[in-house]
Parts: structure tokens; C-alpha cells; sequence
């Protein structure tokens, strides 16, 4: 049976008296069947000996894991993704044509550029055609990036985000 996204995640309250579990305490998962569907349980370890596990599929054992930091939202300056958008229009290498598609999602996140419509080449390639609020247009590859392609474009984002829209000369491994 696929249970992918069927039992829900686990949750911060004992099932049988209601406490706040804390991290690092030890404590078991119950997986019960309720109204059609799964249900996932977690009950305190004080309070395992007295839950009913007479409905219960099946239960383990775990420690309650300390709660995830929510990551730092980074902020693009949408002026800056506009002079790297514009710089990199020219650019027939194909590094930067991805980065360039990349930056341009990102303005169109931004609402800075909208999507008019997508093209095709004969040979299938899509195109972006995006336009500016002002009237101008942009044609934009689609550069069909694999995951690693997507990782690195990240990192080097990340990277002028850091930097504050600044772009290396200096640096051939730099989109600008």
C-alpha cells in the first residue's frame, strides 16, 4: 500500500492526557484506522501502559524531535534581478541563458515582468515571452535544467543576493 502523504504528521500533544510533549522526550507513534482513513497518535511514556491499543495497526517507539528553525527568507531586490536580466540579454552562453531564465522567474514572482505567452522553436524548445509593464518584451530559452543545473543556479542567486545584485567581472564562473 502506498502511504505517502496518508498518515498525518505527528503531533505536539499526548493522546491520552492531552500534555504537551517536549523535545527529546520519549514517547510512541500509534497508527489507528478512523473514519476511512489513517490516524497517527503519540502518546506519552508515563501513559503508555494505560492507553487502550485495541484499535491500534501499529506503534513504535520514538523521541520527540526539537522543533526546525525556520529558515531565513532571503529578499532579492527586484532592481538588482532587473540590471543582471538586462545584462545578461545579450549573452549566447548557455550558463548564462539559464541563469538569465532563472532571474526571469524570479521577476515574474515579483510581478516585475508578466508571463504574455509561451512559444515553441520547430524543434520543440519553449520560449518565455515576457513582458514589462512599460510595454517591452523579452524572449526567454527554456533551458530545460536538471536538479544539479538548479542547484548550482541557486547557489550563484544566492550569491548576488548576498552580494547585493553585484555581479563579479572578475569571475568567469559569474552569470554576468
Amino acid at each position: 500500500m502506498d502511504w505517502d502523504g496518508k498518515v498525518g504528521a505527528p503531533q505536539a500533544l499526548c493522546a491520552a492526557t492531552g500534555r504537551v510533549l517536549a523535545p527529546g522526550e520519549q514517547v510512541y507513534g500509534v497508527l489507528v484506522q478512523r473514519e476511512g482513513g489513517f490516524a497517527r497518535l503519540d502518546v506519552a511514556a508515563e501513559a503508555w501502559d494505560g492507553f487502550d491499543r485495541g484499535g491500534a495497526l501499529s506503534w513504535w517507539r520514538r523521541t520527540v524531535p526539537a522543533p526546525e528553525k525556520p529558515k531565513a527568507r532571503i529578499r532579492l531586490d527586484p532592481a538588482a534581478l532587473a540590471r543582471i536580466f538586462a545584462d545578461l540579454a545579450d549573452s549566447e552562453d548557455p550558463q548564462r541563458q539559464a541563469f538569465r531564465y532563472v532571474v526571469g522567474l524570479c521577476l515574474l514572482r515579483a510581478r516585475k515582468l508578466v508571463l504574455e505567452r509561451i512559444e515553441h522553436d520547430p524543434d520543440g524548445t519553449p520560449w518565455l515571452v515576457l513582458g514589462e509593464r512599460g510595454g517591452g518584451r523579452h524572449r526567454v530559452r527554456d533551458p530545460r535544467l536538471r536538479a544539479a543545473d538548479e542547484a548550482g543556479l541557486t547557489e550563484q542567486l544566492l550569491a548576488v543576493a548576498a552580494a547585493g545584485g553585484a555581479l563579479s567581472a572578475a569571475d568567469p564562473s559569474a552569470p554576468g
